[in-house]
C-alpha cells in the first residue's frame, strides 16, 4: 500500500545506560548465556496471553508494556517482526532461517557464532531447550559499540527460529526473568494464524490468512487485509477524545464531514460517527471513528487506496471485509 505506509516512520532508538568495566562485562556475558540456558521454561498462561503476537508461524510473548514492530527490512529479509522494551533500552527481532533440507543445529550454532557474529567478542554458546525443541543460546558483545547480544537458535523442521536481543550496559542480565520468559514463550504455529493480544486492550485473532497483524501503535495495533483488490489497514487503540465530533474539531486536515456509522463489536451494535480525509495520488481514504465500550473510548481507523474514487467514505464500514473484521477477528 503505497500511501498508507507513509504514516509509519522508522524510529531510531537511542539507549543510554551507565558504563560497566570491560572485565566485568566479560564475566557478565558468560553468566548471561549460562543462566538463560539453564532455566528456560514455558511461562504461565497469564504471561503468555498478556502481550502476545502470532505472525509468520511464530508466537512470542513480551512483558506488559513492551511493543512489537513490523519488519522494515524488505520482502527478502528473514525478519518476521521486531520488538523493544518500554524504556527503549532492549530491542530485538525474530527470524526464520529456512533450508530445503534438515540441518544440524549444533553445526548451525557454531556457524552462527563464528561467521554471523564474526564482529562480536566474548562469545559463549550454551545448549538448552525451547518449545520442547533443541536450542542454543549465544551470548556476546559487539566489538565497536559494546552492545550486549543474546541470540537463541531454536530447531525447526528444516531450519531454525532465531531470537536476537540487544541492549546497552548489561540490561539483559539485570532483567534475566524477563529474558527467560521471552525466550520460553517462543513457539511454532500454523502459517495462516495471526493474532495480537494486549492486556486490558484490544484483541485480534485470524485463523484463515485473510488478515494479519501489521504494526503496534499507541497502545493498540494495525492489522492488514484487503477490500477487493486493494490492501486495507484497520487500526484500533484507546482514544484520548470522547467522540468523533471532538476529533473532527481538533483535526483541521480532516476534509470529510461527519457521517453516521455503526460497527458490530463483541456481538452488539455500536453506533458512532466517522470522519477523515483523502490523500495522495491514489486518493487513499483515511477514516477515523470513535466508539465507546465498557466506559472506555477507542479509535477505529480504516485506510485503503481508492484510485478510482469509487469507495464512498460513509459506506466504507459497510464493506463485507470490514464487517467481518469486527464480527470474527477483532474485539475489545
Amino acid at each position: 500500500m503505497k500511501n498508507l505506509a507513509a504514516i509509519f516512520a522508522v524510529v531510531v532508538f537511542v539507549c543510554t545506560c551507565a558504563s560497566v568495566p570491560e572485565d566485568e562485562m566479560v564475566r557478565r556475558t558468560g553468566m548471561m548465556s549460562a543462566a538463560v540456558a539453564e532455566r528456560i521454561e514455558r511461562p504461565v498462561e497469564s504471561y503468555l496471553s498478556a502481550n502476545r503476537l502470532i505472525l509468520g508461524q511464530v508466537a512470542l510473548s513480551l512483558p506488559v508494556g513492551w511493543t512489537f514492530q513490523r519488519s522494515e527490512s524488505g520482502a527478502k529479509s528473514r525478519v518476521i517482526f521486531n520488538f523493544q522494551d518500554n524504556h527503549e533500552s532492549v530491542f530485538g527481532s525474530i527470524e526464520l532461517a529456512a533450508f530445503d533440507y534438515p540441518i544440524s543445529l549444533p553445526k548451525f550454532a557454531a556457524y552462527y557464532s563464528q561467521d554471523i557474529l564474526k564482529d562480536h567478542k566474548d562469545k559463549l554458546v550454551s545448549r538448552t531447550a525451547i518449545d520442547n525443541r533443541e536450542a542454543y543460546v549465544i551470548a556476546a558483545k559487539t566489538k565497536k559499540t559494546n552492545l550486549d547480544v543474546l541470540v537463541a537458535l531454536i530447531a525447526e523442521e528444516k531450519g531454525a527460529g532465531i531470537v536476537e536481543m540487544l541492549s546497552w550496559g548489561g540490561r539483559l542480565l539485570a532483567n534475566m526473568d524477563s529474558t527467560d520468559k521471552i525466550l520460553g514463550s517462543y513457539s511454532s504455529v500454523e502459517n495462516a494464524v495471526s493474532a495480537r493480544t494486549i492486556k486490558d486492550g484490544p484483541e485480534f485473532y485470524c485463523y484463515n490468512g485473510k488478515w494479519r497483524w501489521y504494526d503496534d501503535f499507541n497502545g493498540g495495533f494495525y492489522i492488514i487485509g484487503s477490500i477487493g483488490d486493494e490492501k486495507c489497514l484497520v487500526g484500533i487503540w484507546e482514544a484520548d477524545v470522547g467522540s468523533t465530533a471532538e476529533l473532527y474539531q481538533n483535526q483541521p486536515d480532516f476534509s470529510i464531514p461527519l457521517f453516521d456509522a455503526q460497527f458490530f463489536v463483541n456481538n452488539r451494535k455500536v453506533p458512532t460517527q466517522g470522519t477523515g480525509f483523502r490523500h495522495g495520488s491514489s486518493h487513499a481514504l483515511h477514516l477515523y471513528y470513535i466508539v465507546e465500550h465498557d466506559g472506555r473510548h477507542y479509535c477505529i481507523y480504516i485506510g485503503v487506496d481508492d484510485e478510482t474514487e469509487l469507495l464512498e467514505p460513509e459506506n466504507l464500514h459497510r464493506q463485507t471485509a470490514i464487517v467481518d473484521v469486527f464480527r470474527f477477528y477483532l474485539s475489545f
